[in-house]
């Protein structure tokens, strides 16, 4: 078994009810959430926009980083239990963690990663912070 492989069983087993919710959320309309990045001297910034009423779900980081509330207020999940967040709350997302959220109002939130390469291609940088989500949590019942 391979370290991502090993990855994606234990996210399995840690966050089954984030992934079925995820396969209630690929089920519904899809709306387009758009996303800007930026870089800096070693930081990534990701930036999502999401509108007031989207549920939404988030990708398991290989590593730790910073969520920011730019604007809006939000509902998220975290190892404390749900947590309503307003502009200026800043979490760590731990190494491993997936999250859920509901938008309660338009809001803008972004995640600071580590950039050690200064890589500026997002897709890149994707592929290197993010754990590739298993096969079953992307079967739509």
């Amino acid at each position: 078994m391979t370290d991502i492989q090993a990855m994606q069983k234990q996210a399995l087993s840690d966050h089954a009810a984030i992934f079925a919710l995820e396969d209630l959320i690929l089920q519904a309309d899809q709306v387009e959430l758009p996303v800007e990045h930026e870089f800096c001297n070693g930081i990534y910034a990701r930036t999502m926009h999401i509108k007031a009423g989207v549920a939404l779900t988030g990708q398991i980081h290989k590593d730790e980083c910073f969520f920011v509330v730019r604007f809006g207020i939000i509902r998220v999940t975290s190892d404390d239990g749900p947590k309503t967040l307003y502009p200026g709350a800043m979490v760590v997302s731990g190494a491993g963690s997936k999250r859920a959220g509901f938008a309660i109002t338009d809001s803008v939130v972004t995640t600071f990663h580590l950039n050690s390469e200064n890589e500026k291609s997002p897709e890149k940088l994707w592929d290197a912070l993010v754990v590739p989500a298993p096969v079953s949590a992307l079967e739509v019942m």
